[in-house]
């Protein structure tokens, strides 16, 4: 066929039906991610953490449930994230932390620990509802301060092996893989780990917290955390001292900066435990 000469008419057609019949095929072979993900919402739509009412996509709170959310808002303690009742000048500390500093250097929690976010932080953390550490991780590096990103390198709080048999997952890697990824920072995943067995820490007191958390943590790369800054991640704080033993470990090591980033806190000052530490 010379270049003058065109191409009949049925023959573009007959093509054109052949591409996509191979189209077609491939898609039915191999669907697409895009494909599955309808298909799956239509069997199991995503439903809201909170209320189980259907919502658009999968993990995400409803507009309702979203409202209730109490997040972390200015004054706050420039160390623990301690949410100010009243009017302070910025930059300030609460009472706990300007008595004894924390080990960390900063803290920061998006939400505040009530019943709201207790549901679907508890369903992350004991219910195997993996599929939120996406969601969760989307609230804290959104709101996380600047500041956080200019670690050197991102470590998750461990889980004794014990524990992390039990459970088969760690969630505070969960959400470090994310925000690690996300903001572009190596994670270290066997940067600290958890020497001792302890008991589940949700129900102690701060002083017997502080008993069962003594000793527990070392770092075992000390080169590695030599002279850096690291972003500590974990689910909630409550007292605090996980994260206070965790950078104590670091900073013995000698890391230069300790940064911890939750889901949550517990809306109280951290415990005066002064005497005791």
């Amino acid at each position: 066929m010379t270049r003058n000469e065109k191409i009949p008419a049925r023959k573009i057609v007959a093509v054109e039906i052949v591409a996509a019949q191979k189209i077609a095929t491939s898609l039915l072979l191999k669907p697409s991610k895009y494909i599955l993900k309808y298909i799956l919402n239509l069997a199991l739509p995503p439903l809201c953490p909170i209320c189980r009412t259907q919502v658009a996509y999968k993990p995400a709170f409803c507009s309702d449930c979203f409202s209730l959310l109490k997040f972390t808002k200015k004054p706050f303690c420039i160390s623990c994230s301690f949410q100010f009742q009243s009017y302070v000048k910025h930059k300030s500390r609460c009472l706990a932390c300007t008595a004894r500093p924390p080990a960390f250097d900063q803290a920061f929690a998006p939400l505040l620990y009530d019943k709201v976010a207790r549901t679907p932080i508890l369903a992350l953390k004991h219910a195997d509802q993996t599929h939120l550490a996406p969601l969760f991780a989307n609230i804290i590096s959104t709101n996380a301060p600047e500041e956080f990103q200019s670690a050197d390198m991102v470590v998750p709080v461990p889980l004794h092996p014990k524990r992390l048999r039990k459970r088969m997952f760690n969630q505070a890697v969960l959400l470090a893989k994310i925000i690690a990824k996300k903001w572009k920072i190596p994670l270290r995943l066997n940067l600290l780990e958890r020497k001792k067995y302890t008991p589940p820490l949700g129900n102690l007191s701060p002083s017997k917290r502080l008993l069962t958390l003594r000793a527990v943590f070392q770092c075992n790369y000390p080169e590695i955390a030599k002279e850096k800054s690291i972003l500590l991640i974990d689910d909630v704080m409550t007292s605090g001292l996980t994260a206070e033993f965790c950078a104590r470990a670091l900073k013995q090591a000698g890391a230069k900066k300790v940064r911890v980033l939750t889901i949550a806190k517990v809306p109280l000052p951290r415990p005066n435990l002064a005497r005791n530490i």
